[in-house]
């Protein structure tokens, strides 16, 4: 808050552009010692303060608002924000106001405006309300998240009639305050809100677009998740480049973030993928991407192991992924072999279970290999999160009834992996295995004429399209071995998914069950 932009503290710069509003404005800052250089900067300038406990931000609001009557207005915003000005506020009270609403919110994605241009507009007797109740620790610190949770708000969206949600102006890490500190070196510190976005979009470097996204709660999911196999083995028949170097990794990673991708799969089993995602992320962007991880395969655990030596190895798997990451607690955690969550008597499951409870992992899932799996795993209560490989070829979950049980577990979410079956689908037919090349070229030509049919730019895309358009499929986890692979996806899904499902399951070949498994193909 105290680093300069456009020559002036970032907290000042914020206040005195939202001063232009003609409103009373007052900064809610903390009683920590931590917090005095702030306190003294804002006197400096003049600017309102007033102090309150560190975590309990609601507290500071409610302090804020002491001789204001229950429907007064307050505009909450938070200090990181700065391409907010005068002009963005008296839209949202216009907004606002129109609405009849009690509490509005611009709300990055949903809104279309880049991340960081943001504004809360509340009555004051609903924060009096909000800390008269018993709210969590969490709720306090986020001030209105749970009005939000409960979607009991007025969206604000943006009236520049485009989606500019990929765009950030936000200031959360080192790179943001350079970008921010940029745009405001062009335009100086007056610079409409409006005129702060034109600037922005034409920065270099920027995303083209934000990948397709779910809700999920208050956080947006995306439909494309990225697998990091690859970056701790040279996997896959369709392999050509191996394992990319750190830095290849990193531009991958951080690439995907930027354009709003939230999963990351990797695996204790994936070589060095854990170690190359906890070096190449900083603590901040691992805050905000979900890794899922999968336990150890534990080759020397078997039905005869000792509850002490299960207890061991589940514990060394999990605190090494922690370790490798630089995580404190696992946002996700599969199992990597569906057999290990009855295997001696559920030892290893009833493991992960006391882990969880103790916080070292948020969501237990399973990685599963076939739909009888994937319907066991749907049977267990604890289960969050199923990863299953799914592809056009795939009739086997169409005929298994899964799409019908899985809609029983609106709490689940389903990952679909193998899309391009190791990449297979995308290979000519003399480098298919199991079957012979004659009958490869029936479905390599099938797969043709699919995609030409149905307007897809090539087979990938074809491929692509087909698990997005499963109505029970939430997201698709695909690795890449170059940044070129990673754009290339993240254009393919965002295209359109398939009009007409049924008549491409019409015309799909059905396919030998060993040439779905990799397994069956050595």
């Amino acid at each position: 808050m105290l680093l300069p932009v456009a020559g002036m503290p970032l907290i000042v710069l914020c206040a005195k552009r939202v001063l232009t509003a003609g409103y009373p404005l007052v900064v809610a800052t903390s009683e920590e010692s931590s917090d005095d250089l702030l306190c003294a900067a804002l006197r400096d300038h003049g600017i309102e303060f007033i102090r309150g406990p560190l975590d309990d931000v609601l507290a500071r609001f409610v302090k804020a608002a002491k001789g204001m009557k229950d429907k007064d207005l307050i505009v909450r915003l938070t200090g990181d924000n700065p391409a907010v000005d005068g002009a963005f506020i008296k839209e949202i009270v216009k907004y606002h106001q129109k609405s009849k609403a009690r509490y509005t919110r611009s709300f990055s994605p949903l809104d279309g405006l880049p991340y960081g241009i943001s504004a809360e507009a509340i009555e004051a007797g609903m924060l009096r309300k909000l800390d008269k109740a018993k709210q969590s620790a969490e709720d306090r610190e986020h001030v209105t998240s749970h009005f939000t949770r409960k979607g009991e708000y007025s969206l604000f969206k943006s009236p520049l009639g485009r989606d500019l949600s990929h765009l950030r102006a936000t200031v959360d890490t080192f790179s943001d305050y350079l970008r921010v500190a940029r745009l405001f070196e062009k335009t100086g510190a007056e610079a409409g809100w409006q005129e702060l976005v034109k600037i922005l979009e034409r920065e270099p470097g920027n995303p083209s677009h934000r990948t397709p996204y779910t809700m999920k709660g208050l956080k947006p999911q995306s439909r494309f998740a990225l697998g990091t196999v690859q970056f701790g083995l040279p996997y896959g028949i369709a392999n050509k480049g191996g394992q990319p170097d750190k830095e290849e990794a990193r531009e991958i990673l951080k690439t995907a973030l930027a354009c709003g991708v939230s999963m990351i799969d990797t695996a204790a089993a994936y070589g060095t993928a854990e170690k190359v995602i906890g070096a190449c992320l900083s603590g901040h962007e691992k805050q905000g991407v979900d890794i899922h991880t999968k336990l150890d395969p534990l080759p020397h655990i078997n039905d005869r192991s000792g509850e002490e030596a299960v207890r061991d190895a589940v514990r060394a798997s999990i605190y090494k992924s922690c370790h490798h990451l630089g995580l404190a607690r696992l946002p996700c955690v599969m199992l990597h072999r569906w057999e290990h969550y009855r295997l001696g008597g559920g030892k290893i499951w009833r493991e992960l279970l006391a882990l969880k409870k103790n916080g070292v992992i948020g969501r237990l899932g399973a990685s599963v290999q076939s739909p009888e799996e994937g319907l066991a795993a749907l049977k267990v209560a604890e289960i969050e999160f199923i990863q299953l490989p799914c592809n056009i070829l795939d009739w086997r979950w169409r005929e298994s009834g899964f799409a019908a049980k899985r809609a029983e577990r609106d709490d689940v979410h389903v990952q679909a992996r193998s899309a391009l079956l190791q990449g297979l689908l995308l290979l000519p037919a003399e480098k298919w295995p199991v079957i012979g090349k004659k009958e490869a070229d029936k479905f390599t030509k099938a797969l043709r004429e699919l995609a030409e049919e149905h307007a897809r730019k090539s087979v990938q895309d074809l491929c692509y399209a087909y698990v997005r358009s499963l109505g029970w499929v939430d997201s698709i986890v695909a690795g890449v071995e170059t940044l070129a692979q990673l754009k290339e996806n993240l254009d393919l899904f965002n295209g359109p998914e398939l009009g007409n499902l049924d008549e491409v399951v019409k015309r799909i070949l059905r396919a030998d069950a060993k040439l779905l498994n990799p397994a069956e193909w050595s």
